[in-house]
Formats: structure tokens, sequence, C-alpha cells
């Protein structure tokens, strides 16, 4: 009797394990989609160490003339610091240039529009995504002059990182995630799985259902970091071509966040091999999680006065006069109703403009009665 009661034992056994493993992984979703929840209000700030190393092919082609024009290989290193914020869907970056060490282009690139990292040839840049449109604002190194522009909602910036390593934004994928931000829920429909360390592996496409495909995203959630993301992988083909690995755990506001990042990208080395042509290595000095200083307004980006403005929606030019000042629909509507080339900060304008014709006044009672009194002592002599 017990002999043929053991295999029944033993299935039931298997199969409750086998349950067990269902729930927890049930319970693994459960956990970080509300984690990812938390995150939905998060302000970083941190500093970048990038390095550039293209594979040897692609700096030949570059400086062979008659390249390809609009390409032209980066190389050499570049520190910034940097800030990101993020609310349910917007998202705001902030990079300024602390050095720049990349290798001077030659002069054939020179002839040529590069497409060299525009952060490189910038103090500063930063890029806004609202809900109904993107703002960006730039300074270059060879001017003082503050520029932007405001145009329909675009993608977010491709080597934006911060976002990536948080789980709040999946790199580029065509025709899918619109916007490529991640919503807390979307976690749930994707295929997941146990790995033997405890980790917690989710794959999207599914390797079951697309067993073909090109390619494939791979992101890695740790239990004993609360299930915080810690690798990051794109791969194509069966290759990696986008890595992010998370380290330096500290609980903030309850919640586990990394404070170092590793990013490094790979390309064909010409020859069937892997080649690591970006690593960048990022170090976060602070986080606020669900600051109440993080509102949507707060997404529309502060123009110091002189900024000069392209509206890409409406092809207008505007120049920011009378203070800092934020240009919101209703402001901008105010701009066009007016008709002016200057869009000036309400309440200052009218007091700037008087003053303005005042001194003009003075200026010119001052020359006419300089004209009088030189005429009054040529007569008196």
């Amino acid at each position: 009797m017990a002999v043929f009661e053991m295999p029944f034992v033993i299935f039931s056994v298997l199969g409750w394990a086998m349950l067990d493993v269902d729930q927890q992984d049930d319970d693994a979703s459960d956990v970080i989609v509300a984690r990812q929840e938390m995150l939905q209000s998060i302000e970083v700030t941190f500093t970048t160490e990038r390095h550039f190393t293209p594979p040897q092919w692609a700096v030949k082609n570059d400086r062979k003339e008659g390249a390809k024009e609009g390409f032209a290989a980066t190389v050499g290193s570049r520190r910034e610091t940097a800030s990101f914020r993020f609310l349910r869907g917007r998202a705001y970056y902030e990079r300024r240039s602390t050095s720049q060490e990349e290798e001077p282009p030659s002069e054939a690139e020179s002839s040529k529009e590069s497409t060299r990292e525009s952060a490189a040839t910038f103090r500063y840049w930063i890029r806004s995504h609202l809900e109904d449109r993107t703002e960006q604002a730039w300074q270059q190194v060879n001017e003082r002059r503050d520029r932007g522009r405001i145009t329909n909602p675009e993608e977010p910036p491709e080597d934006a990182i911060i976002d990536l390593a948080l789980g709040l934004r999946v790199h580029y994928m065509e025709n899918e995630f619109q916007n490529r931000f991640l919503p807390p829920e979307d976690w749930l429909k994707f295929e997941r799985h146990r790995s033997e360390d405890g980790t917690v592996v989710v794959v999207h496409p599914s390797e079951s259902a697309e067993p073909d495909a090109y390619r494939r995203d791979v992101w890695t959630f740790d239990p004993q970091h609360g299930f915080a993301l810690t690798k990051y992988e794109v791969f194509a083909a069966g290759q990696v071509c986008q890595q992010i690995e998370n380290s330096d755990f500290r609980a903030v506001d309850g919640v586990h966040v990394p404070h170092r990042v590793k990013y490094r990208a790979f390309s064909d080395d010409g020859s069937g091999g892997r080649h690591q042509t970006q690593s960048v290595d990022l170090v976060v000095s602070e986080y606020h999680i669900g600051s109440p200083d993080n509102t949507p307004d707060s997404y529309y980006i502060t123009w110091p006065d002189g900024a000069v403005v392209l509206d890409g929606r409406t092809g207008q030019q505007i120049v920011v006069r009378g203070g800092p000042q934020k240009l919101n629909d209703e402001r901008l509507k105010e701009y066009y109703a007016k008709g002016s080339q200057w869009l000036e900060h309400e309440g200052d304008s009218g007091g700037l403009r008087f003053w303005m014709i005042v001194g003009n006044l003075v200026i010119f009672v001052l020359v006419v009665c300089g004209v009088i009194f030189c005429r009054y002592r040529r007569r008196a002599y």
C-alpha cells in the first residue's frame, strides 16, 4: 500500500511546490508594481563620466575624405553634473558640462554637420517632457545667449540613463511603448521567471511566444534589495547591445534605490565580435521621493531674461524680456494677441517702457540745451 502511495505523495508535494513558486512570482510582481508606483514621483541629482571608444573601423571611416555627411565618431571622455525629475509620464532632464576632453574634429569633420552628442558643445542643456509639448533650453559654449524651442511631444533623449536604471523608461523600441515611459501596471504584462539565485527576471517580448524575436529586453529584480532593478539589458539577434548595472543600494523613504549606475553600449567590431563603444559611470548624490514640490507646473522651463525661444508649433520666435518666466499656453496666447516681437513679463513691461521713454526725453532735452548754449556763447564772442 505504501509503495503505491509514494508516487502520489511525491506528485502532490511537487504540485504544491510549483503552486508555491507561482504564488511567489505573483507576489514578486505585486511588489515590483508597488515599488515602481512609489517611483512615479522622484527627483535625482547625480554626476556622470562618459567614455567614448568607437571601433577603429568607425573612426577610420569618419576620417576618410568624402565620409557620409552627418556622422562623426565621438571619442574621448566628458564629465557632467545632472538632475532628473519624473512625475507620472512627465520628465525633466538637465545637464551641465564640467569638463570636455573629446578629441578635436579633423578638418574633414569641421566642414560637415556633426552628430556628436549635443551636450558636448553646450554649457547646459535642459529637456522637459510635458503631456502636450516638449521644451528644450540650452547655451552653447561659444556664446552667452540662452536659446530654446517648444515643440509637439517628442521622444525622450536616447542618451539619458537614470530613467532606464530606475525602470521608468524602456530603451528605444519602434512602434511600441508610446513615449517609452512605463506605467507601473505594464510590468504585469511581461513574461517573468525566477532564477536560481532568487532574482526575478522579466523578459519582453516573451521567449515562449516569440522565440525568434530580433530584439529582446531583459530586466533583473533582486529581492535582497526590495526587488529593486539591478540589471537591464537589451539584446539584438541574441547579442547584448545595451547594458545597465545598478549597485550601492540605499533605502530612501523606504525604497531601495541605486547610488551607482554603470552603463555600457556595444556594437559589432567589424569581424563578428563585440566592441564596447561607450561606458558611463553615474554616481547619485541625492534622491527625493514624493516631494510636494514635484508638481506638474514645475515641468515648464523657467526661461531666463533675453532667451530666444522658437515655438516650433507656430513658427513664432519669442525673445523673453522682463525677468525669468514660464511660457505656458496661456502666457503664449497673450504674446500672440499682442503681436509683439518681445514677450514681456507681466507687471514689468509697462514700467520698463515708461522709464525708457523718460530717459529718451531727458537725453533729447540735454542735447537741445547743449546746442542752444553753444550758439549763445558764439554770439557772445
